[in-house]
């Protein structure tokens, strides 16, 4: 099968074009920026999503798409022209793009969306699944569920099939954000005083596992027009993904309890998304993905945190 991949020199589009190629699929990329890749994956580097069909090559008997560029998720605090580069690049070319797509007659649109779509937590003990009515906040998980919305609409009146699915924070080699943050924390070997945040559950899924669940949506006919979630199904707080962190790299654990109000210190000097990152739960159920797909992250935790 021909798949296109956008986004291919990011964290998440290089691995899925590697692992997606090692399956025998032809892997065809798109980036904006310079990316090496296997020598069998054929690289389409440009300006705009436009210059894709400007190759005919590319395009003929080209089946699916995963749609992974975009601009990412960034917590600081945004500008208006920050603001305006989400629901550009997020929505606006997304939309044109998938509407040229649906007119090539490509069979099936992957979108990658975000978990925060749903919102920016949950409460303890519960869990955000795909009938959840969306709560998106600020610019990023809006304009990701603005494109979402035009998606669903351009599957009902084209025979594109458009498949969404909202991961929580994916880790692995490469990542960066609040993941980077804490392992760049515990490779300095020194004393961590967050042992106290241990009432929170935070969902999050390995590289390998989000790629294994893209593998299924290209195929699976029942994955069709449907919204998923996904997760390494194994939710754990803040202290203890610390301690698993910790253990796994260094073979001891690094982590002490200072009380948690000491760090409401971090809203002062602007780091307070960080402490919410912390202290707040999110959790997502893979109920729907199990039941309809039969999908199981074939990696354990344990096992994802050592590699």
């Amino acid at each position: 099968m021909k798949i296109l991949i956008t986004g291919a020199s990011g964290f998440l589009g290089k691995n899925t074009c590697i692992y997606l190629s090692k399956m025998g699929y032809d892997v065809n990329a798109f980036t904006r920026s310079f990316c090496k890749l296997p020598s069998n994956i054929n690289l389409v580097q440009a300006e705009s999503l436009e210059a894709i069909f400007s190759n005919n090559k590319l395009i003929e008997n080209l089946e699916c798409v995963i749609h992974i560029a975009g601009k990412a998720y960034d917590s600081k605090k945004l500008t208006v022209n920050d603001e305006n580069a989400y629901f550009k690049n997020n929505t606006e070319d997304t939309i044109k793009f998938a509407s040229k797509c649906a007119s090539r007659s490509i069979k099936r649109f992957i979108f990658v969306s975000t978990i925060k779509v749903n919102g920016e937590s949950t409460n303890i003990n519960s869990s955000f699944t795909e009938k959840d009515i969306p709560n998106p906040c600020g610019a990023y998980a809006l304009s990701k569920y603005k494109a979402e919305k035009e998606l669903q609409n351009i599957s009902r009146k084209t025979n594109m099939e458009v498949v969404i699915v909202r991961p929580p924070l994916i880790y692995g080699k490469g990542v960066k954000g609040y993941f980077r943050t804490m392992m760049k924390l515990i490779k300095l070997k020194i004393p961590l005083p967050f042992g106290s945040f241990k009432k929170n559950k935070r969902s999050f899924i390995y590289i390998e596992n989000f790629l294994h669940f893209l593998s299924v949506l290209i195929k699976h006919p029942k994955a069709a027009n449907e919204i998923f979630l996904c997760s390494d199904n194994y939710d754990l707080s803040t202290a203890c993904l610390l301690e698993e962190l910790s253990i796994a790299m260094h073979n001891r654990n690094f982590l002490f309890k200072i009380p948690r109000f000491l760090f409401l210190t971090l809203f002062i000097i602007g780091k307070g998304d960080l402490y919410r990152k912390f202290n707040q739960s999110l959790q997502v159920d893979n109920s729907k993905a199990l039941i309809i797909l039969g999908w199981k992250p074939p990696v354990s935790f344990k096992k994802a945190i050592k590699k």
